[in-house]
């Protein structure tokens, strides 16, 4: 037969009551909140609703600069014709004319974006005695090239190849597979511009004979790279979930993106509420990174 005993009945303190329950209103930073019975009234379900949609929307800010800072450097190169094609650089030195986050002016950079949904495998010839390095779209470490890449300083050809590739892939390269198509590609090269100047990137398919490198030089430009710190934040990390396969961003980034109401095949149309949540969202959030 089981053995059966009553359980123990230790009580619960005022002080546990007083932790569990809901008081009729709670003041809090977004205002009171009202309760009858532990049931949130009308006005204090619609405060709630607005109060989660703004921490959604600064969680995201914080997690997906990254992200936006990429999509407004792509952007922002483009706006002075360099494309996927094209290498801009900044020559002698970078000057205080563009905004470029972290940029100096003792460093000969070059700069390029690519776009493998365009492109197909792509190759880039990276000078000797470089320090070079690419990041995917979300700004995550793809490779190094260079004096701190597999060519070792020498110089080499670097195969990158789309998502998902399943093609033959050539011998002579170093290969080398993004999460994502966009990628943006760091040069640095110690020769400065002469050396900047024999990198080289083009389509695979053109490899047998590549056209002719096109350079832009941006040292003066005045031009914008910097991601928004408003609503339009949200629509440059909208660009790059549209754009970029789902599968390149984590799941927990994904749910937070959707939680807002962007998701990879959708519009983003939020409406005047949600657009004034997240715009006071964004730059909630940029004060505090800056703090």
């Amino acid at each position: 037969m089981p053995r059966v005993s009553d359980g123990a009945a230790p009580g619960t303190s005022a002080e546990t009551l007083a932790s569990i329950s809901v008081p009729d209103r709670l003041e809090t930073v977004f205002g009171a909140m009202d309760f009858f019975d532990g049931l949130p009234l009308p006005d204090t379900v619609t405060r709630g609703y607005d109060t989660l949609d703004l921490l959604r929307g600064i969680e995201v800010f914080l997690d997906c600069v990254p992200g936006a800072s990429m999509v407004a450097m792509r952007r922002g190169l483009r706006e002075v014709g360099i494309d996927s094609h094209t290498i801009g650089f900044a020559a002698p030195r970078c000057s205080s004319a563009p905004r470029v986050l972290t940029a100096n002016t003792e460093t000969t950079y070059g700069m390029t974006f690519l776009a493998l949904d365009q492109d197909g495998p792509t190759v880039i010839e990276v000078p000797g005695d470089s320090l070079c390095f690419v990041n995917d779209l979300w700004q995550r470490y793809v490779t190094d090239m260079g004096i701190a890449g597999p060519d070792r300083g020498k110089g080499g050809k670097y195969l990158f190849l789309p998502p998902g590739h399943e093609g033959d892939v050539p011998d002579g390269y170093h290969v080398v597979r993004p999460a994502t198509y966009g990628s943006w590609v760091l040069l640095r090269a110690l020769g400065r511009e002469q050396s900047l100047l024999t990198a080289r990137i083009y389509p695979l398919s053109a490899a047998a004979d590549p056209p002719e490198q096109r350079f832009v030089n941006w040292a003066e430009a005045d031009f914008n790279t910097v991601h928004a710190n408003d609503f339009s934040f949200y629509e440059e990390i909208d660009t790059l979930a549209q754009q970029e396969p789902p599968a390149a961003l984590d799941p927990e980034r994904a749910g937070l993106l959707a939680a807002i109401g962007i998701v990879p095949g959708r519009p983003f149309r939020p409406d005047d509420r949600m657009r004034s949540i997240l715009d006071t969202a964004a730059r909630t959030a940029s004060g505090i990174v800056r703090s």
